[in-house]
This record gives structure tokens, C-alpha cells and sequence, in this order.
């Protein structure tokens, strides 16, 4: 199952806690995920003390489990886990999410028109909703919103009940294809609902879900259905104008400002060397790693073919190796190269004979 929390930290925190107990009830991996922006969030958060698992290197188990064929990831009982899933597991899952209240409704419990929104996105939205005198700061929506922190799976009588007596129903739902929304709308044919539904009509059908574009989006809904954007409108007129301002200037157009190094990271003259050693051999390939180098894929370095996986930069160039004439360059950090550079890439480079570079980088991580 997915989970996309409202960020906000209580609920993060809240929602990481119930994701195992969703998996538990469910007998299903869940995966948590946490969008850029509400890594950006700040506040606090109750804590609550630690529970020990039953069982762990302290607490052993005294015989190992007994021998189970079904439970093997092996055809044919893999026919038999999938039928489990859907009739056993699911319910399951969605009997778990309605009782402990993980999806959240805000706003009034009733009105002609509804918003149906991914957990991670609640912020953006609210804020465009405040632009249009609709809510504030603290969230006191005056639109009725399902806010789903748990985007899979859903629940069809959650959505049923909020899409009913309501003119129309609004999902804002980040990516492409409309998973959300294809399942939404089919509940509602189902159920025999005949609510207006919208998202990829009046929002883009792919890219990143800025405040411009939601607000943009949300200005179309409120008036489609006869709500005054107000503030909104005059918010989006601004960012237009600012826009064409900016498209006007007779001055060379702002750079553009990525993430680099921090000031006097020994990770910069690094870079710089290899830019300047480029200008003298030719271009080289160049595999990097997760960790702070990547930042040299960014202007101006702008240098690194590929990115990976944590430690593995050396593997990738162990493949690109035997196809390159110059000796391609490979650069992980020490936290990188112990999680498995030495195994993945320095291991099988040995084993393979590759006639590659590895630059360490020892930021002391590890």
C-alpha cells in the first residue's frame, strides 16, 4: 500500500506509526512517501516511547517457523497470494483506514462541489484556497477536501460518500497516468453517482504541481461552478505579470540558481580540477553517486552520465568501461563506497578486469 502524508509533522509522525500497523492489520508491505516539500516542513511533535519487538536479536525465536509452501514468492501459490490479496488482505487494509481515520475530511460536511487531493499536495492547495478566501493558514477550508493520506488503497465507500448530492468533485493528483482519478471516476459510475468529475481537464496532465499551476487549476473549478476566485485570480494576474515583466527586460535573462557546494566544501576544487583536466584530454565519462558530488551534475561543473544508486557509480561504469576508448572517471563518497561501492563496484571491477578511475571522496561520513 502507498502512503502520501498531509505534511505536517504530527500527522508524518502519526502516519509513519499507523503504516506499520496498516501493514500488520493487512499482512502488507507498506511504503511511505514523503514529497520534497514536506521535508521542508517545520514545527513539533509529541513523542511517545519506544515499543520492543516481541522478537529480535534479544528476544530469539526458539525453533525457526515451520516449513510453509504458500508463503513462497513461487508459481504456483503466487496465484493463490494474489487471490488472498484481494480477498483478504484488502478489506482488510480498507477496514484498517476507515476506523482509524487515516484519510482526513476537512471543511464542512456538505456542498455543492468537493476536492479530492494527495496527501503530500494538502499545503499547496490550502494555500491557493486561502488566496481565494476559501480557507487560511490553520486550514479552515470552507470547500468540502478528502485529503488522502493513504493514495492506495482506496476506499470506495469513503469516495462515494464524499462524492454524493455534490455537483462535482475535483482531484488534484500530482503525475501521469490519473490513477486516482480513473479509480475515482469508476466508483462513481459504479455507485451510480452521476457527480461531475474532474482533475487532468483542468490541471496538467504531467509535471510538477507548483502553486501557480494548482492555483490555476483551482480558479478554473471554483469558476466552472459559480464560486468568485477573488484573491486568487488577482494572485495569478500578478505572477503572469511579473512573468511577462521578466520575458520583457531588455537585461540577459536571471540565471538559473541550482543547489551547489557550500562555500569551502573541498568537494568544489575537486570538480574544478576535473573541468580543467576536460579541457585538456577531451570529454570523459563520468559516473557519480548518491551523495553531495551529484551536486557537480549542476551548472557549472555540469559533469556526471549517470546516477544510479547509493555506492553503486563504479558498477554503472563497469558496464560503460569496455565501450569507452579514454578510461571513464567514477566518483563516490566514503558513506557511499562501505555501503556497497567496495562490494558492487570495487569487488566486481577487480573480478572484471576494469581499467576505470575511482575517486573516494573522504567527507569523514563514515
Amino acid at each position: 500500500w502507498l502512503v502520501d502524508p498531509r505534511p505536517d509533522l504530527p500527522t508524518i509522525v502519526n502516519m509513519v506509526e499507523k503504516s506499520f500497523e496498516l501493514s500488520e492489520a493487512s499482512n502488507t508491505p507498506v511504503i511511505m512517501e514523503l514529497r520534497i516539500r514536506a521535508c521542508h516542513v517545520f514545527g513539533s511533535f509529541e513523542t511517545k516511547d519506544n515499543v520492543p519487538s516481541p522478537k529480535s536479536t534479544r528476544e530469539k525465536f526458539d525453533a525457526p517457523a515451520p516449513f510453509d509452501y504458500s508463503r513462497l514468492a513461487h508459481p504456483p501459490v503466487t496465484f493463490l497470494q494474489e487471490v488472498d490479496k484481494v480477498d483478504r488482505r484488502l478489506p482488510a487494509a480498507r477496514d484498517f483506514i476507515v476506523r482509524e481515520g487515516l484519510n482526513e475530511l476537512m471543511g464542512p460536511e456538505t456542498g455543492d462541489i468537493g476536492i479530492i487531493v494527495q496527501g503530500g499536495l494538502y499545503n499547496g492547495l490550502n494555500q491557493r484556497l486561502a488566496d481565494a478566501g476559501l480557507s487560511d493558514i490553520y486550514g479552515d477550508l470552507k470547500v468540502s477536501t478528502m485529503v488522502l493520506n493513504v493514495t492506495h488503497p482506496l476506499v470506495p465507500e469513503q469516495i462515494t460518500e464524499f462524492a454524493r448530492g455534490k455537483k462535482a468533485v475535483l482531484v488534484v493528483e500530482e503525475g501521469s497516468p490519473e490513477y486516482i482519478e480513473l479509480a475515482v471516476g469508476k466508483m462513481l459510475r459504479q455507485a451510480d453517482i452521476q457527480t461531475k468529475l474532474h482533475g487532468k481537464d483542468m490541471l496538467p496532465a504531467a509535471g510538477e504541481y507548483t502553486a501557480p499551476v494548482v492555483g490555476r487549476g483551482l480558479a478554473k473549478f471554483l469558476t466552472e461552478y459559480g464560486y468568485d476566485p477573488g484573491g486568487l485570480s488577482q494572485w495569478l494576474d500578478a505572477v503572469d505579470q511579473n512573468r511577462k515583466a521578466l520575458d520583457e527586460a531588455k537585461s540577459a535573462p536571471l540565471p538559473p540558481r541550482p543547489p551547489t557546494f557550500c562555500t569551502g566544501c573541498p568537494e568544489r576544487p575537486v570538480f574544478s580540477a576535473m573541468k580543467l583536466l576536460r579541457e585538456e584530454m577531451g570529454p570523459v565519462h563520468v559516473s557519480v553517486d548518491i551523495g553531495c558530488h551529484a551536486l557537480a551534475t549542476f551548472a557549472p561543473f555540469s559533469q556526471g552520465h549517470s546516477i544510479v544508486g547509493y555506492g553503486m557509480s563504479l558498477a554503472a561504469n563497469s558496464a560503460v568501461s569496455p565501450t569507452q576508448e579514454t578510461r571513464p572517471f567514477t566518483v563516490m563518497g566514503d558513506g557511499g563506497f562501505w555501503h556497497n561501492g567496495l562490494l558492487t563496484g570495487v569487488a566486481g571491477s577487480v573480478f572484471n578486469e576494469d581499467d576505470s578511475v575511482l575517486v573516494v571522496m573522504n567527507n569523514g561520513y563514515s
